[in-house]
Formats: structure tokens, sequence, C-alpha cells
């Protein structure tokens, strides 16, 4: 621990006035009252801003507990670990932690309240800093690991350069993309297609010959629309089923295929205007009548 900045903290503390003791375990559960230090096994010593963990009446770990203002340290000092947390507004945005093998601190980062990055920062012995990214909310969180610049999704390998994400595929075959740590972020599969996601969820897919984009309501899809040059197609979805399919030609329409009981009826129009319904047999291929208006 950093000694200057652990004793700064132990001194803001109260005198200890009160404690209670309890049998206890060695996950310093408080298991049942006693009238004081036990001195056979463990026992739990609590006062207010103080757990201190005890084996056979001898300090084996001490948890303690300091409010400055709006943050909140909590301090835990024992033979094997010990760490620093901080919380400020009751969101943990730092740990100091040593063990008996290596000393780092955790950093961790807030959108909206919503955690988005984690940087583990080491100091002994030194090591490339690991920053655990989480690009994905709303919907779920989607977790990423990047280590030494390179970043690992969905276990794919991505290199991240200046906020841009970098897929290496092959030696010949790079797709790149960026994100950003506010729930959006963007992927260009096999160099052609390029895909953002917005919390977690796919909102834009195009390429050279056609884009399409996806809507949602509490997360479920409800409407998809791909665009071809002059040509517009329109999903509809009840439930996350289809439930019809629009068709445009220069924004006029064309077609209204309605899926219903496992048929489908297609409306055609012209300029406009309905000219017929053509009804389909259940394997949605064969036309069972066409209806002309």
């Amino acid at each position: 621990m950093k000694k200057a900045a652990l004793a700064a903290l132990l001194l803001a503390l109260p005198f200890l006035a009160f404690a209670s003791y309890y049998r206890s375990n060695q996950l310093s559960q408080a298991l049942e009252e006693v009238d004081g230090l036990l001195s056979n096994g463990y026992c739990l010593e609590i006062s207010d801003n103080q757990k201190s963990l005890y084996l056979d009446a001898s300090l084996i770990s001490r948890i303690t507990t300091v409010v400055q203002g709006s943050d909140k340290y909590e301090i835990k000092e024992s033979e094997k670990e010990s760490y620093i947390r901080q919380y400020s507004s009751d969101l943990l945005v730092r740990e100091t932690i040593e063990t008996e093998n290596e000393k780092y601190s955790i950093v961790y980062n807030y959108i909206d309240n919503a955690l988005v990055l984690c940087t583990y920062i080491y100091e002994e012995p030194q090591k490339d800093n690991v920053e655990i990214v989480f690009l994905r909310s709303g919907a779920g969180e989607y977790l990423a690991i990047r280590r030494n610049g390179y970043i690992n999704m969905d276990t794919s390998s991505y290199l991240i350069e200046e906020n841009r994400v970098f897929n290496i595929i092959s030696k010949t075959n790079v797709i790149e993309g960026s994100a950003s740590f506010d729930g959006e972020y963007t992927l260009i599969d096999d160099g052609k297609t390029i895909y953002t996601y917005k919390d977690g969820l796919l909102v834009k897919s195009e390429n050279e010959k056609e884009s399409t984009l996806y809507f949602y309501e509490e997360n479920t899809l409800v409407r998809k629309e791909r665009t071809k040059d002059s040509k517009k197609t329109v999903d509809v979805y009840c439930s996350s089923i289809l439930a019809e399919t629009l068709e445009y030609i220069d924004e006029i329409l064309v077609s209204r295929t309605v899926y219903e009981n496992y048929k489908k009826s297609q409306y055609l129009y012209e300029n406009g205007t309905l000219i017929a319904i053509v009804h389909y047999a259940s394997d949605n291929k064969s036309i069972e009548s066409i209806e002309y208006k």
C-alpha cells in the first residue's frame, strides 16, 4: 500500500468506542454473537467503521471504512492481500491491490452510472496494462479485453488504435471499424459490409449494393428496412415474428405481403392502387387463388 495515503485515511477515523464480537469463519461471516474475543477459532470484531477477523486471538485481517465528503474508502489489511477501494457516489472508482506476488490498481469509468471501462495498471511486477471494455449497455454487456493494444471480442482478436478497431482475420484480410464507450460501435465484416451496433443491438448494416436499418421497441425487433437502388423492402414484426412485408419502388408501394396462420397473401399495387390479391397455399409457394380488383 501507499503508506502516506493509508496513514492519512486511517487518521480520519473516529475513536473506536464500542465493538461487538461474533463467532466467525474464513469468510468473515458473523455466525453467533459472543461476549468477547475468543481464544480459539475464528472471531469477528465489528464496530461502526471496522471489521477485524481473528484466529486463535491473533489478528489476521482488518477492513476499515473511512468517509470523506462524497467519497468512501474501504481499506483491507492482511498478510496475503491488502487493498484500498474508493467509492464516489456509491460507485467503485478505484482499487489499489497488493498481494504477495504483485501490486496493481484498477480504475473504473462510468457513463450515466453504467460501467464502460476497467483499466488494470500494474506496478509490481511491471507488465502491460489491461483494459476491460463494456461496449454494450441496455440489451446486455458486450465484454471485451484489451491488452497491449489488442482487444478480444466475441472470441475474435481485434487491434485498437486511436479508438479504431482492427480485426486481423488473415494477413490479407483486415476488418476495421470504430468503437466508442457510449454503447455504439461499428465493425466491417470481410471488408465489405459495415455493421453498426447501438446498446448492443444491430441498428444498421450497409455495403456498396444495399443498406438495412433495424428498429426496436424494448430491445425487440419491430421493423427492418432494406434499400437497394430504387427498391425498398420493409419487414414488420409482431412479437419477433414476421407479420408483413412492404415493397416500394421509388417510394411508391407496389406490394404488401401479409403472413397469417402459416400462409401468406400478397397485395399487388399499381401507381399506389390495389389491383390484385394473391393467396398462397401453406407451402407459401403454390398459388391457391387470385382476386382481381
